[in-house]
């Protein structure tokens, strides 16, 4: 099992626990936040690992998280998730520093290839 994990950064639970349970079958280690806020409370600027984020949330949104952990200097790749027809949304992300975007029908080996 590969040590560096992938942090899921979503509100919906049923979302987090797909990753989980996809990253896990191959061999992919999650560590699952429900808010912005929640993981937010536990980065550090040398926490390892890709983050995988929701944009539309409670609370904070995708992009405030991404404009704090750019804030805070945050090294590590940052995949957005998006709704479908939120195009316009993952482009503005990675104009601020994003990875990479996928609609959450997104291809699960698509997704798998960027970790």
């Amino acid at each position: 099992m590969s040590d560096i994990p992938i942090h899921i950064i979503d509100d919906d639970e049923s979302i987090r626990d797909s990753l989980s349970w996809l990253l896990a079958s191959r061999g992919l280690s999650a560590r699952c936040y429900d808010s912005g806020e929640a993981f937010l409370e536990v980065f550090s600027a040398d926490l390892r690992g890709v983050i995988v984020l929701d944009m539309r949330m409670e609370g904070m949104s995708g992009l405030e998280v991404l404009d704090e952990l750019r804030a805070r200097n945050a090294r590590n790749p940052i995949v957005m998730l998006i709704c479908q027809g939120d195009v316009s949304i993952g482009v503005g992300a990675l104009e601020k520093g994003g990875y990479d975007f996928f609609e959450k029908r997104f291809n699960d080996n698509s997704l798998l290839d960027i970790f």
